[in-house]
């Protein structure tokens, strides 16, 4: 389910991470940037960066997960809509600063941008209050989760079963190996 903001109002968001297993999150001290933009592309509706404070990492506390916080203010950006509009944001993280130019790519984050109450489209029939539900992130919307940590091919595949053309077989990763299991 797509996240929902106001046209008219700060997009304060949360932006789960889920580590993969083994794996530990810090991206303290490293420029992660995110501009969105409409589906459809064009120039970035808003941007939020780790260099101007928009855009902070929030280590794991307690129970409470790892997660980017992404504060967008409704005075710096002039979007309003008519009607429902969703919006895409890359997270791009710069893992070397003396090389600016080459980022890594974390995830991507969805909003549904619906009519607020000072806009053209409040008004039309048919659109209904949006109602949040109360929020883990200090009042912050949360959007999906990402999964972060190293990505790439799993590798190479072991060789198939003899028997492959007449069973069916699952690829299954036991104690850190990949391995074919029959299907039960």
């Amino acid at each position: 389910m797509t996240t929902t903001v106001t046209d008219t109002t700060d997009w304060l968001l949360a932006v789960p991470l889920e580590a993969a297993p083994g794996t530990a999150l810090d991206f303290a001290g490293t420029r992660v940037r995110v501009a969105f933009t409409q589906a459809r592309g064009g120039p970035p509706i808003a941007t939020a960066d780790t260099a101007d404070g928009t855009l902070t990492f929030v280590p794991v506390a307690g129970s409470e997960p790892a997660y980017f916080a992404v504060d967008l203010r409704v005075s710096e950006r002039d979007l309003r809509v008519s009607a429902p509009l969703y919006v895409f944001g890359d997270l791009e993280r710069e893992p070397d600063p003396l090389h600016p130019e080459r980022k890594e790519w974390l995830g991507r984050v969805a909003l549904c941008v619906a009519p607020g109450t000072g806009s053209a489209g409040i008004a039309q029939a048919g659109l209904r209050p949006v109602l949040t539900p109360a929020q883990p992130y200090g009042g912050r919307v949360a959007a999906d989760p990402l999964l972060a940590g190293p990505q790439g091919a799993l590798g190479a595949l072991p060789p198939a079963p003899a028997d492959a053309a007449s069973k069916t077989y699952t690829l299954a990763l036991v104690n850190g190996t990949l391995s074919w299991r029959a299907a039960a």
